[in-house]
């Protein structure tokens, strides 16, 4: 493995440990080391989006520039549009990678995730809605074994108000991947909805423990004890 192979399987690495400040600097001395590779901008968009999603768009753009059709640098971009707050951006560009790599799942569950997410009402989502629930039928066509496409529909039954189906579909994610974090929010979610408080704060508690460094399990926690609505779901830790 070449050195900048290593760097990069680093900067993955700490990502998958949630330091994505150690991933920044590992990724940045990829990028000094050779500024054209596409691979080394990607995976710095990556990082840089857990940090300072401004940044991450620019990292994802001068991929972009090096690679105008790259369907990781295009998924790449539009998450960092959606982290950064222009999630209309974010949709279009998501859904010009759905576009530019039809056979990849990721594009529709990150398209459902933005559509998730969203502070818009309800009643002014119906088209985006929609058109998220028809990418994570098509995610789970393509990758039956894809436990986010399963927690992006728990995510769409709840805003369906359908806690029965949404824990359905969060126990299939988790049956994949036990250890995700967001499974186990998903169900606290379900319990909370149906009145189970302690079940709930037993399902946020697994999520923190699964990921500690992470802020959405303690802010479901303090939501629980306060005994105040959810809001919004949500949606990726």
């Amino acid at each position: 493995m070449t050195d900048q192979w290593q760097r990069l399987a680093r900067v993955a690495a700490l990502l998958d440990l949630n330091r994505p400040e150690e991933a920044v600097l590992m990724a940045q001395e990829a990028v000094s080391a050779d500024p054209e590779n596409v691979n080394a901008l990607c995976y710095l968009a990556m990082a840089l989006t857990e940090t300072d999603p401004s940044a991450g768009v620019k990292a994802s753009e001068a991929a972009l520039r090096g690679a105008p059709h790259d369907p990781w640098a295009q998924r790449l971009r539009g998450w960092a549009l959606h982290q950064a707050g222009f999630e209309a951006l974010a949709l279009e560009q998501l859904k010009a990678a759905v576009a530019a790599d039809p056979l990849n799942a990721s594009a529709r569950i990150m398209f459902a995730s933005v559509v998730i997410s969203s502070d818009l009402p309800r009643r002014l989502q119906g088209h985006r809605l929609a058109q998220a629930q028809t990418y994570v039928d098509e995610a789970m066509r393509i990758n039956p074994n894809d436990p986010d496409a399963y927690f992006a529909q728990a995510a769409l039954d709840l805003i369906n108000k359908d806690p029965l189906l949404a824990e359905s579909s969060a126990r299939q994610g988790l049956q994949i991947a036990p250890a995700e974090p967001i499974g186990h929010q998903l169900l606290g979610i379900v319990a909370q909805e149906r009145g189970h408080t302690g079940t709930a704060g037993d399902h946020f508690v697994s999520a923190a423990k699964l990921s500690p460094r992470s802020s959405t399990s303690t802010e479901l926690l303090r939501s629980l004890r306060k005994a105040r609505p959810l809001g919004k779901v949500a949606f990726l830790v």
